[in-house]
């Protein structure tokens, strides 16, 4: 499958990341996620190896000039050997840190198996506009349904 992501269904998932890292004693591992549109599903599972991992979500703020955070599914600390899913239905679009913190521990490092996946999300209105114009110039919405009509050649495009 090729990396063109306009005609896959708002529901599909589609791969982030999977690896296992090795979060040194002290330290984190953040996974950046950009959110190109509203009502996206953020997916993952991790399991930690012997030791447990603080694990957390936030949303960069990009009104601040330092880049601040704010925490979305706040940092809590995970059990090892043990796999850890969720979700996380998301609102708005923007760029979100997925967050793996050892930053308590002093000795020790942790080895973390990870898989992040997402959903496309919903296309906005002004989206559905500027995908119907790039379809076709003469090309028409109907209702809020997302359905775009091209009145000169009758192309039908959901």
């Amino acid at each position: 499958m090729n990396g063109d992501v306009s005609n896959r269904d708002e529901t599909t998932l589609i791969p982030v990341s999977s690896k296992s890292v090795v979060i040194v004693a002290g330290s984190s591992f953040s996974l950046p996620v950009s959110v190109y549109r509203t009502n996206c599903v953020i997916q993952w599972e991790f399991q930690s190896i012997k030791y447990d991992v603080l694990f957390g979500i936030l949303k960069v703020d990009e009104m601040e000039e330092n880049g601040s955070y704010d925490p979305i599914l706040p940092l809590s600390q995970y059990s090892p050997d043990e796999v850890h899913c969720g979700k996380l239905a998301i609102e708005e679009p923007g760029r979100y840190v997925l967050l793996w913190d050892n930053t308590h521990s002093w000795l020790r490092e942790k080895s973390v198996n990870l898989k992040v996946e997402m959903t496309q999300g919903t296309r906005t209105m002004n989206e559905m506009m500027d995908y119907s114009k790039w379809v076709c110039r003469d090309s028409l919405i109907v209702g809020g349904c997302g359905i775009i009509v091209c009145l000169k050649c009758k192309l039908l495009v959901h």
